[in-house]
């Protein structure tokens, strides 16, 4: 199973329309750096701490991407009834630099 992939521009578009953007790296990780619209859950504490509800849009990502790839079904499961999706090459590798979702500047991304 995989989940669609996003663009981080894409990603950024929808959490500018109100889309739940979540870090499933470990706390460290998360309290080291992370996108500020980034809530962190833990990929160790999915299902049970996400609490998403049908209507929803759900964007989960990593460092790189391999954790959320790796663990697609997971994510799929713990964002039910959500629609879920994946960015594509996670946080890592610039890919979030300069790109600072909010739902007033829903294009900051490079």
């Amino acid at each position: 199973m995989s989940l669609p992939l996003l663009s981080p521009r894409q990603a950024n578009a929808r959490v500018a329309e109100g889309a739940k953007l979540i870090d499933i790296r470990d706390a460290d990780e998360y309290a080291r750096e992370h996108i500020p619209a980034a809530r962190s859950v833990p990929l160790d504490t999915l299902p049970g701490a996400l609490n998403a509800l049908a209507g929803d849009t759900v964007i989960f990502h990593c460092q790189s991407g391999a954790r959320t790839s790796g663990n697609a079904e997971r994510l799929a499961q713990a964002a039910a009834p959500a629609e879920a999706f994946v960015v594509e090459g996670g946080f890592r590798a610039g890919s979030w630099r300069g790109c600072q979702p909010s739902k007033t500047s829903p294009s900051r991304c490079r």
